[in-house]
C-alpha cells in the first residue's frame, strides 16, 4: 500500500511540475505572440494597406513569427510582404503559400515575388504566411477583401510536401482550423473556444506527434484531405476571380500527391522538377546550411522557367 501511495505521489508531483512549467511557458508566449486570429480576423477590413509598408531592419524580430531576419525587407501592417506594383496593362498575380512564397530570410529583390514581377512585368500581391498550409489560404480567400486587386490572371499556390502534415496540426503558429462536412465534400471553419490551449507547448507537442503519424501512416487520407482543401480553394477563387487561373506550383513533391485528381478539378499543376534540370533540393540552393528554404540563386533558376510555363497556359 505504501508503495502505491509513493507511486501516486510521484505521478502527482510530476504533473504539478509540468503544469507549473507549462504555465510559465504560456506567460512567455502570451507576451511574445500575436496569433493568427488576432492579426487577421480582428483586422480583416484594413489588411490591404495599399500605401503602408515598413522595413524590418537587421536584428529586428517579427512580432508575429518571432523570427530573426538577416536582411531588411518590406512588410505591410499585417505581416504580408508588401506588394510589388508595376505600371503595366498586364493582369496581376497573387501568391499564396508558406515561408517559401513569403520569402523568409530573403531581401525584397531576392524573393519569388520580386522575380515573378521582374520576368512578367506584372504586379504581384503576396499573401503567403510563414508556417502556413492550404488552411490559411482557404481562410484568407473566404475572409479578406481583395477589391484592390483588379482581375488577376494567375493565383499561384507554392506547395511543399510538409503542407500535408500541417493540415493536421492545430497549434498557435498555424491559425485557423476547418472541419470536414458530413458528406466529406466541403470544409467549414471551426472557431476555437480557447486560444490558450493552442499556445500550450504540451498540446503543440502532442499535435505534432499526431500530425506526423497521420502524414506518414495515413498517406491516402492525408492526400485526400489535401485535395479537398485545394478543391475548396479553387471554388473560392472562382467566386472572387472568375477569369483567374488557379495554379499549384509544386516546389518539391514526395511522390504521394494525387495531382491527377487535382487537375481534374480544373486546377493547373506545375512541378519545379519538370521545369529545370537542376536539383534545387541540393544544399547549395538552401538559404544557409541546415535551413531548407530556397535562397536567391534557387529562385533565379526556377522563376524564368516558371514564367515561360505560364505563357504556355491558355
Amino acid at each position: 500500500m505504501n508503495k502505491l501511495k509513493f507511486i501516486i505521489i510521484c505521478i502527482l508531483s510530476i504533473l504539478v511540475v509540468l503544469i507549473l512549467l507549462e504555465f510559465c511557458l504560456l506567460l512567455i508566449t502570451n507576451y511574445k505572440y500575436q496569433i493568427f486570429r488576432d492579426t487577421l480576423i480582428k483586422n480583416k477590413d484594413k489588411i490591404e494597406n495599399k500605401n503602408f509598408s515598413v522595413k524590418i531592419e537587421q536584428n529586428k524580430i517579427s512580432n508575429l513569427f518571432r523570427l530573426q531576419y538577416k536582411n531588411p525587407f518590406s512588410i505591410n501592417q499585417e505581416n504580408f510582404r508588401s506588394p510589388t506594383i508595376i505600371n503595366s496593362n498586364k493582369r496581376s498575380i497573387i501568391l499564396f503559400g508558406c515561408s517559401f512564397a513569403y520569402g523568409i530570410y530573403l531581401s525584397d529583390k531576392s524573393t519569388m515575388q520580386y522575380l515573378m514581377s521582374k520576368y512578367t512585368q506584372r504586379s504581384i500581391y503576396n499573401y503567403a504566411l510563414v508556417g502556413a498550409s492550404p488552411r490559411e489560404t482557404l481562410y484568407l480567400l473566404r475572409n479578406l477583401n481583395f477589391d484592390n486587386i483588379e482581375n488577376p490572371e494567375y493565383i499561384i499556390y507554392t506547395y511543399i510536401p510538409d503542407h500535408k502534415k500541417r493540415l493536421y496540426e492545430d497549434t498557435i503558429a498555424i491559425g485557423p482550423s476547418f472541419k470536414i462536412s458530413k458528406d466529406r465534400q466541403h470544409l467549414d471553419y471551426q472557431e476555437h473556444s480557447s486560444c490558450l490551449l493552442r499556445r500550450s507547448y504540451i498540446f503543440q507537442t502532442i499535435q505534432k506527434i499526431y500530425a506526423n503519424y497521420k502524414y506518414k501512416r495515413q498517406a491516402k487520407e492525408s492526400v485526400a484531405l489535401l485535395n479537398l482543401y485545394f478543391k475548396e480553394i479553387n471554388n473560392e477563387i472562382k467566386k472572387k476571380f472568375p477569369s483567374g487561373k488557379f495554379i499549384i506550383f509544386a516546389y518539391e513533391v514526395d511522390g504521394n500527391e494525387n495531382f491527377k485528381a487535382i487537375e481534374e478539378q480544373d486546377i493547373i499543376v506545375i512541378k519545379a522538377k519538370d521545369l529545370i534540370d537542376t536539383d534545387i533540393t541540393n544544399e547549395k540552393y538552401w538559404i544557409y546550411k541546415g535551413n531548407y528554404h530556397p535562397n536567391a540563386e534557387a529562385w533565379e533558376i526556377i522563376i524564368p522557367q516558371l514564367v515561360k510555363e505560364l505563357h504556355n497556359i491558355t
